[in-house]
């Protein structure tokens, strides 16, 4: 195999992995995203416990969309747990369950950024076998 051929190996190699680390950091992106709406979703249930039945609120139709409505109840949610199923949960419950959710999020998070290292380190290898290649004489 030519240098040249070698070259263009590398730098396929190099441009794969530079395109799995940019899908990476895009969900990195996400995972701080959600963890970020997670979060201001318990601050709002500390709020939203303390408003009395007959206090109006309003309520989301669509991004951006909102219907007036009176509230019956502030100590239980339906809450969604997947398969369209909802059940009942009182507020500290459901704050339970969205610190389980940003704990396991951060755990996700934590074993891409191990990937991501581990890519980086990938590239930076390829890069100075491109460099050596280079530098030699056919």
């Amino acid at each position: 195999m030519s240098n040249q051929e070698k070259l263009q190996e590398q730098y396929l190699k190099l441009q794969m992995l530079h395109g799995q680390i940019k899908e990476i950091e895009k969900q990195t992106h996400l995972f701080t995203n959600q963890i970020s709406e997670l979060t201001l979703t318990a601050q709002s249930l500390d709020e939203f416990k303390k408003l009395g039945q007959g206090t109006e609120i309003l309520v989301p139709i669509n991004q951006g969309m909102y219907a007036k409505a009176e509230l019956k109840n502030s100590k239980e949610l339906l809450v969604n747990v997947g398969a369209n199923t909802s059940v009942k949960k009182n507020i500290e419950d459901t704050k339970k369950l969205i610190t389980a959710q940003i704990e396991e999020i951060k755990k996700i998070q934590q074993h891409t950024a191990l990937n991501m290292e581990k890519l980086i380190l990938q590239a930076a290898s390829i890069e100075k076998e491109i460099s050596r290649i280079s530098s030699e004489k056919e």
